[in-house]
């Protein structure tokens, strides 16, 4: 996605950044598409040293995480000192907030939250109820963004194994916020679980 013509924003699931070999992945990929911003879910990392960070992205960005339980989740929220100023940044739970604006050019600032979200449907439920209070506290613009392990309607998976009353919560969720999505473009799913006969989301 991105906010202006040089300002790219990546979000991405990086299902680990433990292995070099991911992290090299990340950096060329930022090198390439020139991002100044990024989030990156699942990182798999209790800790995220600046020395790792620096390795993969540089000595341009700047960084706050959300460590990971055990190998489980994890975020880190990445970007270009030069680009961007991030102001108010809030670790939570399931969650990294920040009111992001661009330095050098005009326009107001506007808030990112980025989520992994948890298995455990009470866990999601938490997770929904303290993105109501984020929200709450973040007046104007804001991008959320994440890994959900949520979806809102059938056509997000490929067949009928479908938790109906967590999409309608979702659903309310999505629909209280007045998020609008950002349709994914170029394919239909964008996670699986590599089984012979695969579940995609």
């Amino acid at each position: 996605m991105s906010i202006m013509s040089n300002e790219n924003v990546m979000v991405w699931n990086v299902r680990g950044l433990n292995a070099r070999a991911r992290r090299n992945s990340v950096r060329e990929f930022v090198v390439q598409e020139r991002v100044s911003l990024l989030c990156l879910q699942e990182t798999k990392m209790v800790n995220v040293p600046s020395a790792l960070v620096n390795e993969m992205l540089g000595p341009l960005f700047d960084y706050c995480f959300l460590p990971s339980v055990g190998l489980s989740g994890g975020i880190v929220l990445a970007w270009r000192t030069d680009i961007w100023s991030m102001e108010n940044v809030s670790v939570q739970r399931f969650s990294v907030t920040s009111n992001v604006s661009l330095l050098n050019i005009a326009g107001g600032p506007w808030w990112i939250t980025v989520v992994y979200d948890p298995q455990n449907d009470d866990e999601k439920i938490e997770l929904l109820d303290s993105l109501v209070a984020i929200r709450a506290a973040s007046p104007g613009a804001w991008l959320l963004c994440g890994d959900f392990n949520m979806i809102y309607k059938e056509a997000d998976k490929n067949n009928g194994r479908l938790d109906r009353r967590g999409m309608r919560r979702f659903r309310s969720f999505i629909n209280r916020m007045e998020i609008d999505e950002l349709h994914l473009s170029g394919r239909r799913f964008m996670w699986s679980n590599r089984r012979d006969t695969p579940t995609l989301e």
